[in-house]
C-alpha cells in the first residue's frame, strides 16, 4: 500500500471513534498523527507527552477526556500527536460559550463562523502539507465529521 493521508472523521465523542482509530493506528504505524481535536498542540517527545498527562487540559473547547486514549496509544506505540487547527478552534469566549452550549447564533455571528472555518481548513491544510513533507511514511489525519 502507498498512501499519503489516511483520513479518520471524529465524532467527538458521540460514537466510540477511538476503537476505529486505535486499529488504523496499529495497522499503519504511522510516524505522525494529525489532529484538529488537538488544536495548537504538538505532542513530539516524552516530556511533553509527560506534561499533558500531568496537566490534564487541553482547552476551553476540548476537554482532555476527548483525546486521553489517542494521546495514550501515541504516547506507547511513539508515534508523535500533532494539533493541526488553533486554540479553541479559534473562536472567541462569546463563540466558545454559544456552541458549548448549542445555542442559536445571530446572523453576524454565523457569518463569523463562516469566516473562521474556512480560515481553519487552510489552516489544516497548511499543517498537513507541512508534515507530509517530514516523513515517508503515511500520515495519519482526523477531522471532525
Amino acid at each position: 500500500m502507498n498512501l499519503s493521508f489516511i483520513f479518520i472523521g471524529s465524532t467527538h465523542s458521540f460514537l466510540d471513534d477511538f476503537s476505529k482509530q486505535k486499529e488504523i493506528i496499529n495497522t499503519i504505524n504511522p510516524e505522525f498523527i494529525l489532529s484538529e481535536e488537538l488544536e495548537d498542540l504538538k505532542l513530539e517527545q516524552v516530556d511533553q507527552f509527560k506534561e499533558i498527562f500531568e496537566k490534564k487540559f487541553i482547552s476551553d473547547m476540548t476537554s482532555f477526556n476527548e483525546v486521553e486514549k489517542l494521546i495514550k496509544l501515541c504516547f506507547e506505540k511513539k508515534i508523535k500527536l500533532i494539533g493541526i487547527d488553533f486554540h479553541n478552534f479559534g473562536f472567541d469566549e462569546n463563540l466558545q460559550k454559544k456552541i458549548k452550549n448549542q445555542k442559536k447564533l445571530t446572523r453576524e455571528e454565523e457569518e463569523k463562523l463562516n469566516d473562521l472555518v474556512e480560515k481553519r481548513e487552510k489552516y489544516h491544510l497548511s499543517k498537513i502539507l507541512e508534515y507530509k513533507s517530514k516523513t515517508k511514511l503515511p500520515i495519519i489525519i482526523i477531522l471532525g465529521c
